[in-house]
C-alpha cells in the first residue's frame, strides 16, 4: 500500500464513472494519486476499485506505463523497506505489515478483517515468497530480428508441425516485445558489458562509461583506464540456447562441421518453447549466419500421467525414465512414449501402458527364439502355401505404411502399424500357422523377422539389434 500511485476501476463501472480523474489521499503516506479508468480492472471483483502498485506487481505495472504513473519501490533488494516507505524504512516485511494495521486500526481505518484465499508466488527452492521488484535490466530490440524469421516461415523455407502451430509463432512473433535479455543469477554467459571507473574523460561520460568486448578486455577503448568491472548480470538462458545451432559448430569460423552440418535438416522439440528457444534460433540464425538453422520444425506434445495430470515433484506424479526403464526396459518406455501418439498432443504415461510394451518386448523375443533357436537343423523343400503369400504381401504393406509414416512425422500411427504386424498377423496367425511346417516355412519365418526387426529399430533398437545380432544370415 505504501507504493500506491493510483486507484484503478473499470470504464464501465457506472458506479465510479463520476469519480475519474479525481484524488485521493492515500493513508499513512498522505500521498495524493489518482482514479483512472482501466479495462485491465475486473468490475466484479471485490469491490471493483483496486490500488495500483507498479513498483511492485507486474499488472500495475503495465497500467503504470500506460497512465503514465510513477513507480515507487518500497522494498529493496534485501528485503527490508526502503526510504520510501517512510516511517516503516528499514523494517523487513512481514513485520512491516502488522504494523500498518495497527496505524491504520490507530487512525480507525479499518472497517473489518476477512481471511482470502489468493495465489502468491512462491520460490520452488527455499518456498519463500517472491517480492516482485522494479530494476535496471538488458533489453535487446527484437522486431527487426523478428521480421525475417516470421518471411521464412511464410515462405516455406521453414516448416513447422503440426501445421497449426504455425498460427501460434505468427500470433508471438507479430505482437514481440523487446526482449529482457539480462539475468541475475550466479551462473551464466555473462553479459559482454564493461564499465570504466575514469570519471573524468569525456567520451568516457558521453558514452556513460560502458563499452562491449566479447574477449576479455585489457583496457578501456575510450580512454586506455585498466580500471573497469564487467557487467554482473548474466544473459537469458534462451539467448545464450538461441545460438546453440551455429555456435556448437565453430562459428564465427567456417569449420568442417559448421559447413557440414549447418543448416541441419529437423528440429524436434515440444511445442511448449516454441517461442522461447525454436523462434530466438531462426532470428538467431538468420542474423549470424545468413541462412535458416532448419528447414522442419516437429512438435511433440508434453507426457503427463495417466489421469491426464501434468507432471510436478509437488503432486509427486512424475515419471522418472531411468527407474521405468530399469524396471520395465528401456524399449518399452520409447515405446510406450510412440505408441498412440499423434504429434503436437498431450500423452498420458503410466505404468500401465509401459507394461503393455513390456509384454510386446517379450513377444518379440519368443518370436525371436521361435525362428532362431528353435530353427529345425534342416529345411525341408520350400512349397509356397497361401498363408506364405499373405504374410508377405500383409509385411509389404506394413513396409510402405510403417515408412510412410515416418516420413509423414506421424511417429505413433508408424509404431502402431508394425506393432499391430508383428503381434497380431505374424506371431498370432503364421507363426501359429507354420509350426505344423517348420522346416518349409523356416525362410519365410526369417525373411518375415528380419524385415521386422529393421521396421522396429527406430522405435526398439535395444532388443531389435539384440535379435539382428542372432540371425544366421544379414542382407
Amino acid at each position: 500500500m505504501l507504493g500506491d500511485t493510483a486507484v484503478a476501476v473499470n470504464p464501465t463501472d457506472k458506479r465510479y464513472q463520476k469519480l475519474v480523474g479525481k484524488t485521493v489521499l492515500l493513508p499513512i503516506i498522505k500521498r495524493g494519486i489518482p482514479i483512472i479508468a482501466d479495462a485491465l480492472v475486473e468490475k466484479n471483483f471485490g469491490t471493483g476499485a483496486v490500488k495500483v502498485t507498479p513498483a511492485h506487481d507486474q499488472t500495475d505495472f503495465e497500467i503504470g506505463k500506460k497512465h503514465d504513473l510513477e513507480s515507487i519501490s518500497v522494498v529493496g533488494m534485501d528485503g527490508k523497506m526502503s526510504a520510501a516507505a517512510g516511517q516503516f524504512s528499514g523494517q523487513g516485511i512481514a513485520e512491516t505489515r502488522i504494523n500498518i494495521i495497527d496505524k491504520l486500526k490507530e487512525l480507525d481505518l479499518i472497517d473489518k478483517i476477512t481471511d482470502h484465499t489468493f495465489s502468491l508466488g512462491i520460490c520452488e527452492r527455499c518456498r519463500s515468497v517472491v517480492q516482485p521488484l522494479v530494476s535496471k535490466q538488458w533489453f535487446l530490440k527484437i522486431e527487426s530480428l523478428a521480421k525475417p524469421a516470421i518471411e521464412v516461415v511464410k515462405k516455406g523455407e521453414i516448416k513447422i508441425l503440426p501445421k497449426r502451430f504455425e498460427k501460434v509463432y505468427y500470433n508471438w512473433m507479430e505482437n514481440i516485445h523487446d526482449w529482457c535479455i539480462s539475468r541475475q543469477l550466479w551462473w551464466g554467459h555473462q553479459i559482454p558489458v564493461y564499465y570504466c571507473r575514469e570519471t573524468k574523460n569525456a567520451t568516457c561520460k558521453k558514452n556513460g562509461g560502458q563499452f562491449v568486448s566479447v574477449e576479455t578486455p585489457s583496457k578501456c577503448p575510450h580512454c586506455n583506464s585498466t580500471k573497469f568491472k564487467q557487467e554482473t548480470d548474466t544473459l537469458d538462458t534462451w539467448f545464450s540456447s538461441g545460438q546453440w545451432p551455429y555456435t556448437t559448430l565453430g562459428w564465427p569460423n567456417k569449420s568442417e562441421d559448421y559447413n557440414y552440418f549447418y543448416p541441419t535438416s529437423v528440429m524436434e522439440t515440444g511445442y511448449d518453447i516454441l517461442f522461447f528457444w525454436v523462434a530466438r534460433m531462426i532470428m538467431f540464425g538468420l542474423y549470424s549466419t545468413g541462412k535458416v538453422p532448419f528447414h522442419t520444425v516437429f512438435l511433440h506434445g508434453l507426457v503427463r500421467d495417466e489421469l491426464g495430470r501434468k507432471m510436478s515433484k509437488s503432486k509427486g506424479n512424475v515419471i522418472d525414465p531411468l527407474d521405468v526403464a530399469e524396471k520395465f526396459g528401456a524399449d518399452a518406455v520409447r515405446m510406450a512414449l510412440v505408441f498412440g501418439t499423434s504429434s503436437g498432443n498431450d500423452i498420458s504415461l503410466g505404468d500401465s501402458k509401459i507394461k503393455g510394451m513390456r509384454n510386446f518386448t517379450n513377444k518379440l523375443w519368443n518370436i525371436g527364439r521361435f525362428v532362431i533357436d528353435m530353427a529345425p537343423e534342416k529345411n525341408t523343400k520350400y512349397i509356397e502355401t497361401k498363408e506364405d503369400n499373405w504374410i508377405k504381401e500383409e509385411l509389404r504393406k506394413t513396409r510402405v505404411e510403417v515408412t510412410k509414416a515416418i516420413e509423414g512425422y506421424r511417429f505413433g500411427q508408424a509404431a502402431e502399424k508394425i506393432y499391430d504386424f508383428v503381434w497380431k498377423k505374424f506371431a498370432d496367425k503364421y507363426i501359429e500357422h507354420s509350426k505344423n511346417r517348420r522346416g518349409e516355412a523356416q525362410l519365410i519365418l526369417e525373411e518375415v523377422l528380419e524385415e521386422s526387426l529393421r521396421l522396429l529399430h527406430p522405435f526398439m533398437p535395444f532388443i531389435t539389434e539384440d535379435i539382428w545380432q542372432k540371425l544366421p544370415k544379414k542382407i
